[in-house]
């Protein structure tokens, strides 16, 4: 049988995937007109790391593809050092130099990474007068910049950068822009991260970092010229210029001004709770306003939304969640294998059926059924359910694929959620995404985030006399991941089990039997 294709971290395309080639997709009031930059890094040379960031872009972008349907082609991801200082704001220009892009299209914006705070030089006070200056982190921060002839470290990307950016994306593309940033803007940073604070703040991090180089006034200037709306002073609007109100786009931040965006788990809690709540109301059934509300975060993280229009449905009503959701489908060549272009990480199942299409519209008529034999984070393996071959000139083309149903049993199967640090230690030489089935028919399988889980896993590790932690004497707590279970604090399981798989699939098993 043939293999998916060897697992990478990446995101469900080639990160260098040109989005402003031309398609045929769906017009009209469809996602497939939504274009996108996702951005996401883990990894600083000269800053520290963070081990979220990458997994909320790949979140961001598996919605994006899987939930509301838009074509990878018009989604240029960057992650870790793909997210360059100069690589960030080209694509930022691409989005406005795209001619694919119609004026009043969807846009959205996303970063998760290091953000921070500088205080603004005596030059930069007398010509924007802002006393400090939000910024955010590229990959190559801090390195030296490549081909200059003096030791020129790559900078920042100060907030006057990003706004000159957008100004000019609006002014080309129109205001319906989203700009979601899930990092922080405070002057301290990652000094108090708390890797090791008990079970509710393990490997806790904060998404901030320290301003190391001055900015110059002059920065950026190149980009689109000194007489830009923002080359002289704003006034007090301009004290922390991404926290004001913009016309030129929506701009979602994960916390106020002087707090952190945290980080838990190896997911950021903004972007985990973000997404789960648009999943639950639908792009096109509730606006900013009502969004930002509707999230349940830790009172020391509060998220906020900056924009003229607050009333404004998420992509001013230009998107909806696809009920009939096509994903690409590529052959591949090395063993004759069609692959689908979507995983665990999206909702994909052993033994689910799929309908391939030639164009995903829905107009467009079934050529083939196949199901998923093989699966890994991002990829599926589609075998023909169909004794007949595809249409000549079809075999070895993109397909696109609709999903028809989930294979045998799997409303069966308890959904359950542990950290990758967990799931190595409860599950060793196991595949983590392998379902596992009781004698009975009922049985588990992992889920990528929390939020999607029944059952939620933690485990504990006693301290020693000398405060080491004891591997050996480890416990698992359960949690029940239901929203009226949660409200009446009834979510917790009152015993532990020991950190062994065949003792907390006992307490697994019986969980699935009794949903």
């Amino acid at each position: 049988m043939p293999h998916p294709p060897k697992e990478k971290k990446v995101t469900p395309q080639d990160p260098n995937t040109d989005a402003r080639k031309s398609n045929n997709h769906a017009q009209g009031k469809s996602s497939a007109g939504l274009y996108s930059l996702i951005i996401g890094i883990d990894t600083y040379p000269s800053l520290s790391f963070l081990k979220g960031a990458v997994n909320d872009a790949d979140d961001m972008t598996n919605f994006l593809m899987a939930d509301l349907g838009v074509p990878p082609d018009r989604i240029v991801n960057l992650r870790n050092e793909q997210a360059s200082r100069k690589r960030i704001i080209d694509e930022l220009q691409n989005l406005w130099k795209n001619p694919h892009i119609n004026h009043g299209d969807p846009i959205l914006i996303y970063y998760a990474g290091h953000g921070g705070l500088a205080q603004a030089n005596k030059a930069w006070k007398a010509r924007y007068g802002a006393p400090k200056i939000q910024v955010i982190f590229p990959h190559d921060y801090g390195q030296d910049v490549i081909g200059s002839a003096t030791s020129t470290k790559v900078n920042c990307i100060p907030d006057k950068t990003i706004a000159q950016l957008l100004n000019k994306l609006a002014t080309e593309k129109g205001d319906n822009i989203t700009v979601i940033f899930d990092s922080c803007h405070s002057a301290s940073g990652c000094r108090d991260d708390e890797p090791d604070s008990g079970p509710t703040k393990r490997d806790r991090r904060h998404r901030s970092a320290e301003v190391k180089d001055e900015i110059p006034v002059d920065i950026d200037d190149d980009l689109i010229g000194f007489g830009s709306p923002l080359s002289t002073k704003q006034g007090r609007d301009a004290e922390l210029l991404l926290y004001t109100d913009q016309s030129s786009h929506i701009h979602l931040a994960a916390c106020g001004t002087h707090q952190k965006a945290i980080e838990e788990g190896a997911r950021g809690l903004f972007t985990t709770e973000l997404l789960k709540k648009i999943r639950q109301s639908r792009v096109d059934n509730v606006t900013y306003h009502n969004l930002l509300r509707s999230l349940s975060m830790p009172k020391d993280q509060s998220p906020g939304y900056y924009v003229k229009h607050k009333s404004r449905v998420l992509f001013n009503s230009r998107v909806s969640s696809h009920n009939t959701t096509f994903i690409r489908t590529e052959y591949n060549t090395e063993n004759g294998s069609r692959i689908l272009q979507a995983g665990v990480a999206s909702g994909v199942t052993l033994e689910s059926v799929w309908e391939l299409h030639k164009s995903p519209t829905k107009d467009s008529k079934p050529i083939g059924r196949f199901r998923a034999k093989e699966l890994n984070y991002l990829r599926a393996v589609l075998d023909p359910l169909d004794p007949k071959p595809l249409p000549p000139g079809t075999s070895d083309c993109i397909l696109y694929a609709r999903f028809i149903r989930h294979g045998p049993g799997e409303e069966l199967k308890l959904k359950v959620w542990a950290s990758p640090e967990d799931q190595e230690l409860l599950f060793p030489g196991l595949d983590r995404h392998t379902d596992r089935m009781h004698t009975s028919g009922v049985g588990y399988k992992m889920t990528l985030t929390r939020d999607t889980a029944d059952v939620a896993l933690e485990v504990h590790h006693p301290k020693s006399a000398k405060g080491t932690t004891n591997i050996a004497n480890a416990e698992v707590t359960f949690y029940w991941c239901d929203t009226v279970a949660m409200k009446y604090g009834v979510d917790k399981l009152e015993h532990r089990k020991p950190a062994v798989r065949e003792e907390v699939e006992v307490v697994l098993f019986a969980a699935a039997k009794w949903r």
